[in-house]
């Protein structure tokens, strides 16, 4: 049988529509004879031809079909290639592209949320750093300032007296003695030496604080009677 020649004022899915009408043949019956699915055909008959599977497929289901109903195949392929091309129907598929978030976007969205977090975090950074600073000086050793006597001093009298200033709440101690400080810090007291070089050892330190050690050396020379 000869195969039924192509008109090119006619679409695709009209020559497609019209072979098979003249066949007698539903749509049903084309799909299980040519083992199409019958939606792929339906698709050619109705000129959707954007809405087909890829190229290579299309042409496969397209051949095969112009074979099941006697259409010159080479004919219908060119017209299919224009009909695809220009046609309004046709839809070129291109990969859907996802919109990629600007870095503003991403990385910059103010919400109250956000606000809400930063805030928390300046509050957390601040209580910290309030605590470090008073941790610090709770065990910092405290200031211990010894006015009189000077380190190294020789002297003649073993009597001897040691005056300074520190904090008001440390505890001092001097050659392991307990020594009051005032109100205002300062301390004094006498110490009776032995002849010759005294180590005179001051120690204070606060509740929790390290200790600070202060030492003074006296040398006491006895005069000449």
């Amino acid at each position: 049988m000869a195969a039924t020649t192509v008109t090119m004022n006619e679409t695709v899915g009209a020559l497609l529509r019209d072979a098979r009408d003249r066949k007698g043949k539903s749509l049903a019956e084309a799909a299980s004879v040519t083992k199409i699915p019958e939606r792929f055909l339906a698709l050619l008959e109705s000129d959707s031809l954007g809405d087909l599977p890829d190229d290579i497929y299309a042409k496969i289901f397209l051949k095969t079909y112009c074979k099941f109903l006697g259409l010159d195949t080479p004919s219908v392929l060119g017209l299919y290639r224009e009909q695809r091309a220009f046609d309004s129907s046709f839809r070129r598929q291109e990969p859907r592209r996802h919109p990629t978030p600007s870095l503003a976007a991403s990385h910059m969205i103010v919400t109250p949320k956000l606000i809400r977090s930063i805030l928390l975090g300046v509050a957390v950074l601040g209580l910290a750093a309030y605590v470090g600073v008073e941790l610090m000086k709770i065990v910092t050793p405290p200031n211990i300032t010894i006015s009189t006597p000077a380190d190294g001093t020789v002297t003649g009298e073993r009597a001897v007296a040691i005056e300074g200033a520190t904090e008001p709440e440390v505890t001092l101690r001097i050659n392991g003695k307990g020594v009051a400080v005032g109100n205002d810090g300062n301390f004094h007291d006498t110490l009776i030496l032995q002849e010759g070089l005294n180590t005179i050892r001051i120690v204070g330190a606060k509740k929790h604080s390290r200790e600070m050690v202060v030492t003074r050396r006296i040398i006491v020379q006895p005069r000449p009677r």
